[in-house]
């Protein structure tokens, strides 16, 4: 019982602190990879990304909903997943979250992909039970900032085709 009720503190904790880091944006995705925190929030028209010890990221990036680019879930498949992309000069990071709809207790994952020029950088996962996730927090996030998603070309934009 007191270890239940120190492990629900602790997540509270980790809760509270990814939503004070996102100033009243919508958390993406907070968890912990290795010794350090990626925290990805979403709203009003940017994103942010931020990765590194806790409370003090060694990369911290906001950008405009225009600059950064977005995958919407697709409606299908045994996972709930979305995508948002950062750029940093030539370099980008691919942060991804996911819920699986089929497993009890609907277990959450994420992580960021790093590339450069097509060339893979790093492929890291959250440690497992620390994804802490708002599943459509980034379709919302774009689709509160004026853009819809096309079908056609398969991304967020300003202007879609129906």
């Amino acid at each position: 019982m007191i270890r239940t009720l120190a492990l629900s503190t602790l997540a509270a904790f980790w809760a509270a602190s990814a939503f004070a880091a996102c100033e009243g944006r919508e958390l993406v995705l907070d968890c912990a990879i290795g010794s350090k925190q990626l925290t990805v929030c979403i709203g009003g028209g940017e994103a942010s990304y931020a990765f590194g010890p806790k409370g003090a990221p060694e990369l911290a990036i906001t950008q405009p909903l225009g600059q950064a680019q977005g995958t919407a879930w697709a409606g299908v498949g045994r996972s709930i997943w979305e995508e948002i992309i950062f750029f940093n000069g030539d370099v980008s990071y691919a942060v991804w979250h996911s819920v699986d709809r089929l497993t009890e207790g609907n277990p959450t994952s994420g992580g960021v992909v790093v590339t450069k020029a097509d060339q893979t950088l790093a492929d890291l996962q959250c440690k497992e039970g620390t994804a802490d996730v708002s599943i459509f927090a980034i379709s919302d996030g774009f689709a509160d900032a004026g853009f819809c998603w096309d079908r056609e070309n398969y991304r967020f934009a300003r202007n879609c085709a129906d």
